[in-house]
């Protein structure tokens, strides 16, 4: 178990999470949604990020 709490997930996999516009919607900086499995918002014309909500489906 020590050995799975100290391994760190490839970034590749939360590319929504880590972009700047949405590190801040993060509440905690080591728990993101796989970018295949997250909730997508309606995004909203102009607005950068607005698809981005930390959750998962």
């Amino acid at each position: 178990f020590k050995r799975l709490a100290n391994t760190k997930a490839h970034t590749s996999r939360f590319v929504s999470a880590n972009l700047p516009c949405n590190k801040f919607k993060n509440r905690l900086v080591n728990i993101m949604p796989y970018e295949t499995t997250r909730v997508c918002l309606q995004p909203i014309r102009g607005l950068e990020g607005s698809d981005y909500i930390n959750a998962s489906s």
